[in-house]
């Protein structure tokens, strides 16, 4: 009599290494077959199906995987019994961090432009870095100037550059995984230092001094220099000035980190021609004549009235004009569109001769609101500066009064048409 096994083999796994990696991961898996409750012998683990659909003949199996995701260990007993064990691998992260960074300056900065080579400044500068990965995550920050060595610093201790230097920065980072990201690269020029400036003098037959003026910037280089008469030469650090008279003519010199200079030069050798002085002419001896008593009722010396100045007037806009020109519009709508709500009602002959006679209305109401609109372009300014009433105001209220009565003379003769009717039709 054969024994009878009914029960599953049972299978456990672990995984190396088990923390964050860029290598391949091992999955080994081991199996054992539990003894039935009959007491009788176990049949035994007899294969191990790998996800690869190799099998292995025993009661452990190991599993080389590159990537991340779930992989099937199929385990068959020497009864046919058989389990799936799904493990699943996490920890691979095979893609590289991304970073980027700039300098950062909190005053006095000339024109940093992010990109460009060379990135210039006259004050401190802080590295300020910023990376991104979306596995394992960034482990570390590490940067390092041209050849030098590489040096780690956090997010909350950034290098500072204080130092005059003309320096190439690089930066990356790692993960935890242990990838390494493509470095950043930037180039900086920190120059504090004001240029320095020099001249000498060169005069000719003609009286006119020449200024050959010399800029000296330390690191940076000269970016322009400013002259007397305010025009500027860039890129270059030699100029010359032209002066026909004495004087202090003053240079400014900008680097191209953007400290400034002022330098002043003195002109005091061109010679002055002194001016031709015109011979004395003798004067006649004045004639003395009897002077008249002065007269104590006339005043010693007449006052002219001073003429008063005249006063500008500004143009203003007069608010009473546009008020009127807006209700003579609106009156000539109402009327408008009295004559249209009676046109569609209205049918008969009798009718059409009362349609007539409203729309003789409508005609002259029209009339007043275009002479009003016109009156009012023709009169007023457009301006935003305001007055109540002015002459014209006259004119406007007339149009507007003149509207409101054929509105209501329209209006009454309608009514006085409606009551006939209903008097005729009653009878």
């Amino acid at each position: 009599m054969k024994n009878l096994d009914h029960l599953a083999p049972k299978a456990e796994y672990t995984i190396t290494p088990e923390n964050w990696t860029n290598q391949t991961v091992t999955i080994k898996v081991s199996t054992t077959d539990p003894a039935p409750d009959d007491g009788y012998e176990p049949s035994g683990v007899k294969s191990i199906q790998l996800p690869d659909e190799t099998v292995v003949e025993a009661d452990s199996a190991e599993f080389v995987v590159k990537i991340n995701g779930s992989y099937d260990f199929i385990v068959i007993d020497n009864a046919g019994n058989k389990i799936t064990l799904t493990v699943p691998v996490k920890n691979i992260d095979l893609i590289k961090p991304t970073v980027d960074f700039h300098f950062a300056h909190s005053e006095g900065v000339s024109y940093p432009d992010y990109g460009e080579k060379p990135e210039y400044y006259n004050k401190d500068i802080t590295l300020t870095a910023s990376a991104k990965d979306d596995a394992s995550g960034i482990d570390r920050y590490e940067y390092k100037v041209a050849d030098g060595d590489w040096q780690t610093f956090t997010l909350e201790k950034p290098p500072v550059f204080t130092e005059e230097q003309a320096a190439m920065v690089i930066v990356r980072v790692g993960d935890i995984a242990g990838n390494v990201s493509e470095e950043k690269v930037r180039d900086f020029l920190l120059d504090k230092t004001p240029p320095t400036a020099t001249h000498t003098l060169t005069a000719d037959k003609s009286g006119k001094v020449t200024i050959n003026f010399s800029a000296d910037s330390s690191i940076a280089g000269t970016g322009s220099i400013v002259k007397p008469d305010g025009s500027v030469v860039y890129a270059v650090s030699e100029t010359t000035y032209e002066v026909v008279k004495n004087g202090e003519y003053p240079f400014v010199v900008w680097d191209l980190c953007g400290n400034k200079t002022t330098y002043t030069v003195p002109v005091t050798q061109i010679a002055v021609p002194a001016k031709p002085q015109k011979p004395e002419t003798p004067q006649p001896t004045p004639e003395v004549k009897p002077q008249p008593e002065p007269e104590t009722s006339k005043p010693d010396t007449i006052v002219e009235p001073v003429p008063a100045l005249e006063k500008t007037v500004q143009p203003r806009l007069t608010v009473m004009d546009l008020l009127l020109t807006l209700l003579t519009m609106v009156l000539a709508m109402l009327s408008l569109l009295r004559l249209r709500k009676k046109k569609h009602k209205e049918d008969d002959t009798e009718n059409e001769e009362k349609q007539c006679s409203a729309s003789g209305y409508g005609v002259w109401s029209v009339v007043f609101a275009l002479l009003s609109v016109l009156l009012f372009f023709i009169t007023q300014p457009l301006v935003w500066r305001f007055r109540f009433v002015d002459w014209w105001t006259v004119f406007f209220t007339i149009l507007a009064i003149g509207n409101a009565i054929l509105l209501f003379v329209s209006r009454k003769k309608d009514r006085c048409a409606d009551e006939s009717e209903e008097e005729t039709v009653t009878e």
